[in-house]
């Protein structure tokens, strides 16, 4: 027979355990236990547990992760396939990763091997079968994924395929170049994004407007700043000042257009990003919500901060703490982590630190 007093003690112990025992099952921190980057279902589990110093979305079964100072790649399942042994790493695209060894970059295949020895100075990830690569002299040319140069080192800057054009940079002016290298807009704007649904922002002079795939300008430069169409609207920025690339607006107020240049949501909003699963996120004073396709707050400004939907769900911080909500603006997995990316392929990195 167990003694009264170790019964009592058991059943003491036991009640400790339940919580932490929960606590596992659903995926929260434990203090002191857990930390770094892991990744969680959209039931809340922790299906590979915090251990990583930075880590990727996934992307064709793959994720970048950091442990200590090296980067290497593990499967869906948590299982380190590619072993940590790169300076840097990008997601998988098109069956390569680029790779950082020391000062160059180069390109590995999904079982880690180095298919484009590191040669390049930078490196970008393959779109529509070609990658963007900067050579010792600063020049920028594209590769294919046998690694021939196929448009040769000659621009000053450049950036990848979209819509079977990229942006590249002659002389201090952006133009685009088909995938023979040909020239088919000239160079004329002070900076120039890719063309998304056919059409791509470029600013002339201190105003943003958009061009087709043939250059002629399809919504004349007029905008303070302005991103990329996204589900056939664009963010655009009337009455603030933003850096030359456009990336950092201080004052006015974001709306949206449509194609035409028809402004279909007033400007009204604080900070607008692009629309993603039929939702947008934008900033009202100090908060973030979510509007939809006609301008309705279909979730209120009440997070810190927000990410876009992706598979469904959105990142959004309360207080100090990141979760993820529905399309409703349920909160569906709590907000119990120091940091949140996007859903891919099932699964979305989250960062848990020792507390």
């Amino acid at each position: 027979m167990v003694p009264t007093k170790i019964r009592l003690l058991s059943a003491k112990y036991v009640l400790i355990l339940i919580p932490i025992v929960l606590v596992t099952l659903f995926g929260s921190p434990k203090a002191g236990g857990t930390n770094g980057w892991g990744y969680i279902d959209q039931n809340q589990r922790m299906v590979i547990n915090p251990q990583f110093d930075f880590a990727w979305e996934f992307s064709e079964g793959l994720a970048g992760v950091k442990i200590g100072d090296k980067w290497g790649y593990i499967d869906l399942t948590g299982k380190v396939v590619i072993t940590p042994r790169f300076d840097s790493a990008w997601r998988f695209s098109g069956g390569l990763a680029w790779v950082k060894i020391g000062d160059k970059c180069g390109y590995i295949d999904r079982t880690g091997e180095m298919v484009i020895q590191a040669q390049f100075t930078c490196a970008a990830k393959f779109t529509e079968g070609l990658a963007r690569v900067k050579m010792e002299g600063g020049r920028c040319g594209f590769i294919d994924k046998a690694g021939k140069m196929v448009i040769d080192p000659q621009f000053d800057s450049a950036w990848g395929f979209s819509d079977g054009l990229a942006r590249v940079k002659i002389g201090g002016k952006w133009g685009y170049i088909d995938k023979t290298g040909k020239l088919v807009i000239d160079p004329q704007f002070d900076f120039a994004r890719e063309f998304n649904d056919g059409l791509a922002h470029v600013r002339m002079g201190d105003k943003w407007g958009y061009i087709d795939q043939t250059g002629r300008p399809t919504i004349a430069p007029q905008y303070d700043c302005a991103w990329k169409f996204s589900e056939g609207l664009a963010p655009v920025n009337l009455g603030g000042r933003s850096k030359e690339e456009g990336r950092i607006v201080k004052g006015g107020k974001w709306g949206y257009i449509d194609k035409t240049g028809r402004i279909v949501i007033k400007p009204q909003f604080d900070s607008a990003w692009e629309f993603s699963e039929g939702l947008a996120t934008v900033r009202m004073g100090d908060k973030w919500g979510y509007i939809d396709r006609t301008g309705q707050a279909v979730i209120s400004p009440q997070f810190e901060s927000a990410w876009r939907f992706s598979e469904g769900l959105g990142a959004v911080k309360v207080g100090h703490r990141w979760g993820y909500i529905d399309r409703t603006g349920k909160i569906v997995i709590k907000t119990i982590f120091d940091d949140a990316g996007l859903f891919s392929q099932g699964l979305a990195g989250v960062m848990i630190r020792n507390r």
